[in-house]
């Protein structure tokens, strides 16, 4: 019991980086509209947001 509860902290980072490695292959909004192109996927989103933060 004690070995789990020492290894509870490293289990949940695990998940939690898996979790979103895989939010980041998803689409990053939706909207109802109609646009020719699809949305943007999160990997495209997450780059252009460190381009946002260097770039001011």
């Amino acid at each position: 019991m004690i070995d789990l509860v020492m290894r509870l902290p490293k289990i949940i980072t695990l998940v939690s980086v898996i979790v979103f490695a895989a939010s980041l292959t998803q689409n990053g909004f939706y909207t109802e509209t109609h646009i020719p192109k699809p949305p943007p996927s999160g990997w495209y989103l997450l780059l252009i947001g460190l381009i946002g933060v260097f770039g001011g």
